[in-house]
């Protein structure tokens, strides 16, 4: 990169669904190299307008997003850590070239005052000696006693095993 800086970019989307005329709308803006801000919008007839903002910060190992919704007057906050592995000294490992990912999110409904959150902690892995990528996630909402995990494989190069449980502790 000589010098060259990253000009903003534009998005702009809509669509209209018939006969029922509901009306969705997109404007995501690039602000710099790392940060964007997305609009959103759902019209109806039927008293239905929803607008909902969405600040990214994407700076690769660390993201952070801020979300504003007229739904609920609702606010949000999400963010995400990657811990990025690199190669094993042996390249002969099992669970070569894995990756462990942390995020959180945190919620208010200004209207009704009812808040949420959850924890997740995300594995992958891609096996040199089987080729099969492998990804673990769980996921905790403290509030509300539900823990969620899911497990899946790429068995072939068209399959993909996956499982979900989920359970509440509640």
């Amino acid at each position: 990169d000589q010098g060259t800086t990253l000009a903003p970019k534009s998005l702009y989307y809509g669509k209209i669904y018939y006969p029922n005329s509901n009306l969705e709308a997109m404007i995501v803006k690039r602000l710099n190299k790392y940060t964007q801000l997305t609009l959103k919008c759902i019209s109806s007839f039927k008293d239905i307008n929803i607008l909902t903002c969405y600040w990214q910060r994407n700076k690769g190992r660390n993201s952070q997003e801020l979300i504003l919704s007229t739904n609920d007057f609702l606010c949000g906050y999400r963010c995400l850590h990657n811990f990025l592995g690199g190669p094993s000294k042996m390249n002969m490992s099992l669970y070569n070239n894995s990756s462990l990912s942390i995020g959180g999110e945190l919620w208010l409904g200004l209207i009704t005052l009812s808040p949420g959150c959850s924890t997740t902690l995300r594995y992958c892995t891609h096996s040199p000696n089987t080729g099969r990528p492998l990804t673990l996630k769980l996921t905790w909402n403290p509030l509300f006693g539900h823990l969620s995990s899911s497990y899946s494989a790429k068995t072939s190069y068209n399959s993909t095993f996956c499982v979900k449980y989920d359970f509440n502790l509640y």
